[in-house]
């Protein structure tokens, strides 16, 4: 019930693969790189990158932490129940990425503030503790240089280039959603198959199950006897179009469809898809040769 918080979808909407179990089919992790995801979200975070949390934190948020667990403090006491209750849920209950985590993230910078009173009164070298905590401090920095540099929002800023290119050179996967909005009619509906958080640069009705899931294309298979069957419940959804990331979802069929399932995807693929475009990685399909039939 839980991952619908974090995913914003109804309970009985959700991937049926467990968050932790996803990490090791979609992204290859051992059990240990999995179970040092906690950890790890510190100090390997990166924007854009499901894998990496989509995201950065600074890494002082868990180093000093410790050491606001030495306060005898009930206020304190509650912040930290609260963080790790929340960051647990999330660990256990969804793909982890930084966004997940803003709720507990003022109680974390709380206790690492906390944590600094802790190492100074406890050391009382003030001087030292305040040129760790400034080097630390200093990432924040070296990140807004970096990032600045990566994303380059001066050309666009200054009307050098559109919003198109300025799209097309930083946002994989916007080539075939400029098709779709150059190209598609505009009663068009689209299904979205492992795409991402993209759906806001398309023009047209979309949907998804979740921002990273096969599970609107793996439910019809489970539960069709043909290839027409499958069609059928997919189109009864509205959908005339399915846009994917074809090696994303190529490892989902691989590692979540029994043999007869996987044959069936394959004809209806090869029967009922029209391939329209690909670019990046990305396919764009019309759903062809069978009747609108809406689903109740």
């Amino acid at each position: 019930m839980s991952v619908g918080i974090f995913s914003g979808l109804n309970a009985q909407d959700q991937p049926t693969v467990p968050a932790l179990l996803k990490r090791h089919l979609f992204y290859g992790e051992n059990w240990l790189e999995i179970l040092l995801v906690p950890l790890r979200v510190f100090f390997q975070g990166r924007d854009d990158d499901m894998q990496h949390f989509d995201g950065v934190l600074n890494p002082i948020l868990l180093i000093l932490l410790p050491f606001a667990f030495r306060v005898k403090n009930s206020d304190i006491g509650y912040m930290k129940l609260f963080s790790i209750f929340y960051f647990l849920l999330v660990f256990f209950t969804a793909d982890m990425q930084i966004r997940f985590l803003l709720p507990i993230l003022p109680l974390l910078i709380i206790l690492t503030v906390t944590g600094i009173k802790q190492v100074m009164d406890f050391t009382g070298t003030k001087s030292i503790v305040a040129t760790g905590v400034a080097l630390l401090l200093s990432l924040n920095l070296v990140y807004l240089i970096y990032y600045f540099k990566e994303k380059e929002p001066l050309p666009y800023l200054k009307g050098m280039i559109t919003r198109d290119e300025y799209l097309l050179k930083h946002q994989r996967g916007y080539t075939a959603i400029r098709y779709i909005n150059q190209n598609l009619p505009l009663q068009a509906k689209i299904l979205m198959v492992y795409t991402g958080d993209r759906g806001y640069y398309i023009e047209r009705e979309y949907y998804y199950n979740s921002y990273l899931s096969g599970q609107p294309l793996r439910e019809p298979i489970e539960g069709s006897k043909n290839a027409l069957d499958v069609a059928r419940k997919i189109k009864g959804t509205g959908a005339t179009h399915i846009l994917m990331d074809e090696r994303i979802f190529d490892e989902f069929i691989e590692n979540n469809l029994d043999e007869r399932q996987k044959l069936l995807y394959y004809d209806f693929l090869k029967g009922y898809l029209t391939k329209l475009h690909a670019s990046d990685g990305y396919i764009l399909y019309e759903i062809s040769g069978v009747k609108y039939t809406k689903s109740s």
